[in-house]
């Protein structure tokens, strides 16, 4: 076994982001539990593989245990749309950047949440197993030299300490939400613009904002998972990336990004590439007709060449 370097270049960390379901030479899709290797040929090109396939590695960066992601990348190619309130669409026009609110800011109380409340003594139950079998067993074949009284001990502290964090997470997470659609959606409108008839929708997709936010491996963007509370919980890796089943309806896709830094009371300003981003804006159906001109005017005034339609849904219909 190689020695690893634990050596990342941003290739190979956008090889394991993109792939890292299966190895990217024999296609094998990894499983729960399979090890999986990141690393470089002789000439440099990074790889990231099976065990069968390490034969093709020179340098060994890393070897991890698969564990799929909690989330769900759409395809480059989806559509991806926001609707917001034309003051906010300036805001984005004239900042370069996407707000991200911070979780525990945002209006739905489930956001990162593990369940309700009833749930708080199966979920401390499965911490405490957790905590008790990995100190009872110990990785890489060593032997256990702690009590039982000691192992239930540290095992109660543990849990403990993950319920605290699991609270402090919710201040230091931020998400910018988008929902995901082939075409423009009415209900939409209504939920998302305070006063339709100054609404604004920016068209874009999957690639243009992973690109427009700089291709920021550290922002992931991905589909949320709807859940019943009272049948599944999230894993506790995934309650950022699971809502109510009551949200189906919004189809979101989200960007998240984690900041341990100083605490920003509402959000991050998260700098974005504008015209990378819009595909195009869509007006409101119920703005009145001069509304579109005027988005066009302040547009050009700021710089921006941007095509600017009138939603489809305020097409005349024919009886």
């Amino acid at each position: 076994m190689k020695t690893m370097t634990y050596r990342y270049t941003d290739e190979l960390k956008k090889l394991r982001y993109f792939h890292w379901d299966s190895c990217r030479l024999c296609n094998y899709n990894f499983i729960q539990g399979d090890a999986c290797n990141s690393g470089y040929r002789s000439n440099g090109e990074p790889l990231y593989v099976c065990d069968n396939c390490t034969i093709h590695l020179t340098e060994l960066a890393a070897r991890e245990t698969y564990s799929p992601r909690p989330y769900e990348i759409p395809t480059g190619h989806s559509t991806l749309w926001r609707y917001m309130d034309f003051t906010k669409f300036l805001s984005i026009l004239d900042t370069q950047s996407l707000f991200f609110s911070r979780v525990d800011k945002l209006a739905d109380p489930f956001e990162g949440a593990r369940g309700t409340i009833d749930h708080r003594q199966t979920w401390d139950n499965h911490l405490f197993t957790s905590y008790k079998q990995a100190a009872l067993y110990p990785p890489g074949g060593h032997q256990c030299t702690l009590t039982a009284e000691q192992i239930d001990t540290q095992s109660r502290q543990q849990v403990s300490i993950t319920n605290t964090n699991c609270e402090k997470a919710r201040q230091v997470t931020y998400i910018n939400c988008w929902h995901e659609n082939h075409s423009e959606s009415e209900a939409m409108w209504n939920l998302y613009s305070t006063d339709t008839t100054n609404a604004i929708a920016i068209k874009t997709t999957q690639d243009r904002l992973y690109k427009a936010l700089g291709e920021n491996l550290n922002i992931l963007i991905g589909r949320v998972k709807y859940i019943d509370f009272n049948a599944n919980l999230p894993a506790l890796n995934a309650v950022f990336w699971s809502k109510r089943v009551s949200f189906e309806h919004e189809r979101e896709v989200r960007a998240i990004v984690t900041n341990f830094g100083a605490q920003q009371f509402e959000g991050l300003q998260m700098p974005c590439n504008i015209l990378e981003l819009i595909e195009s804006v869509y007006i409101s159906p119920t703005a009145p007709s001069w509304f579109t001109q005027l988005v066009q005017n302040v547009a050009t005034r700021l710089g921006y060449q941007l095509k600017i339609f009138q939603s489809q849904l305020k097409a005349t219909p024919l009886y």
